[in-house]
């Protein structure tokens, strides 16, 4: 099993200063699915063009490489160029829930990521069209899955906890559903008397996550 990121050979303490977090991530590449137009990391060459599943991803940083340039690539992960927005995996701390059988978050360690702000995304698959279980998909592509909730399998208070753990730093909700499902939301919101800095409500027909 052979692990992944986009910086190239670095001398370790190098590799540390450079990401400026606290625990090293290694993430588990994946074959094939890579988006139109990628670009090796390694050759800087197209990849992925191949019918099938060719070449390889990074499910964290998304970055791409060639199968022929994977083992020139360094094991360390910095999270990619949205890792402002995602909480780092080593940096959750989990316990079992007592009534059901899964895990609960109980803690999450800040990085030392500039600007970190991270993005808490809410939907409710059970409720209207299938639309909201595609944009959840998609979030979770891009983000720790961990901060994709279902609403259809877990409470408002339970996606919003996120907020109680980071409580001096400052979360994006983004909430995918109809006036029900944002009502809802809202509404827990000002029941656990969460601190509001900045509230937009903007409806769309379709939306997908567009990061640049």
């Amino acid at each position: 099993m052979k692990m992944c990121h986009r910086l190239r050979a670095e001398p370790f303490s190098r590799i540390i200063s450079l990401l400026n977090i606290p625990f090293i991530i290694k993430n588990i590449i994946n074959s094939g699915n890579l988006p139109l137009g990628a670009t090796c990391d390694v050759c800087e060459d197209e990849c992925g063009t191949e019918i099938g599943l060719s070449d390889f991803r990074c499910c964290w940083c998304q970055g791409c490489c060639h199968a022929s340039c994977l083992n020139k690539l360094s094991e360390i992960c910095d999270l990619g160029h949205l890792r402002q927005f995602v909480v780092p995996p080593n940096n959750i701390k989990v316990r079992s829930g007592r009534i059901r059988k899964r895990l609960v978050i109980k803690e999450v360690i800040p990085p030392t990521i500039p600007d970190w702000s991270p993005v808490i995304v809410i939907g409710n698959c059970s409720s209207g069209s299938s639309e909201a279980e595609q944009i959840l998909s998609a979030f979770r592509h891009v983000l720790n899955p961990a901060q994709v909730v279902d609403l259809s399998k877990r409470s408002p208070e339970e996606a919003l906890e996120w907020c109680h753990l980071l409580s001096d730093i400052t979360c994006k909700v983004i909430v995918a559903g109809g006036d029900g499902t944002v009502g809802w939301v809202f509404d827990t919101i000002f029941k656990l008397k969460l601190k509001v800095f900045c509230m937009k409500v903007r409806y769309a027909t379709r939306f997908v996550p567009v990061f640049i």
